[in-house]
């Protein structure tokens, strides 16, 4: 059998079984080296993506840089930030949403309406939403938060958050007529969200559409408070603006005949009462396309033509942007992963003091049951009288529980509110000299005056 049978190893080099060990032998380290070069390889890739590489990518990441404008290039077209209060209390939408769909895509997230709602940075003042980047897988390098009434989304009703191109007259629906209109408070829940992670500017039925998307749901803006309508009307007419400018580089045969002056001359020759009017102007008319260049671009970068996408007004409006106090933002290469809220409405409590509970002592109790006794108890005194009860009308109340003392509140308002009049009753009780003790009352409301006593 194989049990007696020996291991037998060659004397000869060249023998057939040597060979074969050597072959095995060269095959393993040449796929440890095939190993080692492909871990060096993916090394050097993950450090240029780290920064490293950054200069080595040259133009190409140069143009494809997301510029934010510096709020101090946008303030002289926006109202003067104040401190967003809070008008009622609210929830956090971590906690109103499902909890599966926090950090999924955009595409997975869930649809509401935002009403009566309010957009502020991390110190709880009001600001624009043009500091937000409005494409996808672009990372904000500032935290903005919204509040507002949420809703679940009607789907049978897409024009609901519509803004029409134009104002409409004598409406009143639309972010043009908000600051004019009486606030009613929307129906719904109200909530602080998360930080926001894009703005959303979708056109189409003649009507313009504006959404923000947080990590946990996307948010259709119907109408903004009365506080935070200056600023989003602003907002909506830059969108107004980028809707035209749109128009005027589709209307040509070829899109790159329409040039950053040509849009300067059409823009100068509106009248004042059009809801794209800047200004007669052409210095202003440039300054304000350029500081709101980004939602122009984002509108001509979004169109499907190619000719669109790479026109003259595009390379120009960069230009301009450039000279500008600005940020780059880069596309996010590993995706935007769900983190805490920092909200600043989280730790900020209604400053409306809580009730305290009224209390009082068996002393006090009696003093104000003998000046306001009513008249339910003297009935009862009267009957006990009557019976032969030695008892003082005062001992009537010695046994009442705490619970009583509202009871004995609404009685003594009502006395109160009845005209002044003044009775006087005998006691059964004997004073210290064999006499009776005769008992005063002021029925009605008293004045500084009248007071009721004891005589003897």
């Amino acid at each position: 059998g194989r049990a007696n049978q020996s291991i037998k190893i060659s004397e000869h080099p060249g023998d057939k079984s040597d060979k074969k060990q050597s072959q095995s032998n060269g095959d393993n380290k040449q796929i440890e080296l095939d190993i080692a070069l492909a871990q060096r390889m993916q090394a050097e890739e993950e450090m240029k993506w780290l920064g490293g590489g950054r200069n080595a990518r040259g133009k190409n990441e140069s143009n494809d840089a997301y510029l934010r404008m510096a709020m101090r290039e946008l303030a002289d077209d926006y109202p003067v930030p104040t401190l967003y209060v809070q008008d009622r209390e609210e929830l956090d939408e971590l906690v109103m949403v499902d909890s599966e769909s926090i950090g999924a895509d955009a595409m997975y997230l869930p649809r509401y309406t935002l009403s009566d709602f309010s957009v502020y940075n991390e110190d709880g003042f009001l600001t624009s939403l043009e500091l937000l980047p409005l494409g996808d897988d672009v990372e904000a390098d500032i935290e903005i938060f919204i509040s507002g009434v949420m809703k679940e989304e009607n789907e049978d009703d897409f024009t609901e958050g519509g803004i029409s191109f134009t104002t409409p007259k004598n409406s009143s629906s639309g972010a043009g007529s908000a600051a004019d209109e009486v606030e009613v408070p929307a129906q719904g829940i109200k909530i602080f969200s998360s930080e926001i992670r894009q703005v959303m500017i979708n056109v189409f039925a003649d009507m313009i559409f504006v959404s923000v998307r947080t990590m946990a749901a996307t948010y259709k803006l119907v109408k903004p408070a009365q506080k935070y309508a200056g600023w989003f009307d602003t907002f909506v007419k830059v969108a107004r603006l980028s809707v035209k400018t749109l128009g005027l580089v589709t209307a040509e045969s070829r899109p790159s005949k329409i040039s950053f002056d040509n849009v300067v001359r059409h823009l100068k020759s509106l009248d004042k009462f059009d809801d794209c009017f800047i200004s007669k102007k052409e210095e202003k008319i440039e300054r304000y396309l350029t500081v709101h260049g980004q939602v122009i671009l984002s509108q001509l970068c979004s169109h499907p033509k190619e000719a669109v996408k790479k026109c003259a007004l595009v390379s120009q409006v960069k230009g301009k942007m450039a000279a500008c106090r600005h940020s780059k933002l880069y596309l996010s290469t590993k995706g935007q992963f769900a983190r805490k809220s920092r909200n600043p409405m989280r730790h900020r409590t209604q400053s409306k003091p809580k009730q305290m509970r009224a209390t009082t002592t068996k002393g006090v109790f009696h003093i104000w049951q003998s000046h306001f006794l009513s008249d339910p108890y003297l009935n009862a005194k009267e009957e006990e009288a009557a019976n032969g009860d030695n008892n003082d009308i005062v001992d009537l109340f010695e046994n009442e529980e705490a619970e009583n003392l509202e009871d004995f509140g609404a009685e003594l308002l009502l006395g109160m509110t009845a005209p002044q009049e003044k009775k006087q009753w005998w006691s059964d009780k004997i004073g210290n000299h064999g006499e009776k003790l005769a008992f005063t009352k002021w029925v009605g409301r008293p004045t500084a005056s009248d007071s009721g006593t004891f005589h003897e």
